[in-house]
């Protein structure tokens, strides 16, 4: 009976941990409206609409003066770095990742 016991102990200590945490959902504003991922570099138009650097970069580049949310004009210089929700989005991924900030 020891060596069952044995046994079943080792089965239980070389199982991989398997991770039982419920997926934190994504904060919508935390994601840009043009690739529908969470930014990285977020950029604030005037109209406090946010976007990911470089995808409203190229949405200027590629010759749209407006802005893809509100249809209102829109230059480069229009744009400002955001970094308070820069940093919203690094402790909320920390935290849903689940390491302590």
């Amino acid at each position: 009976m020891t060596s069952t016991h044995t046994k079943t102990q080792t089965q239980t200590q070389t199982r991989p941990h398997v991770n039982t945490r419920t997926p934190v959902p994504t904060p919508s504003q935390f994601l840009c409206p043009l690739t529908k991922k969470i930014m990285k570099d977020p950029l604030m138009s005037r109209y406090g609409t946010h976007f990911e650097r470089s995808a409203i970069l190229q949405w200027l580049d590629e010759g749209n003066m407006f802005c893809p949310v509100t249809r209102k004009p829109l230059r480069q210089s229009n744009l400002i770095t955001d970094k308070r929700l820069r940093l919203m989005i690094r402790t909320w991924q920390m935290q849903a990742a689940g390491c302590d900030v």
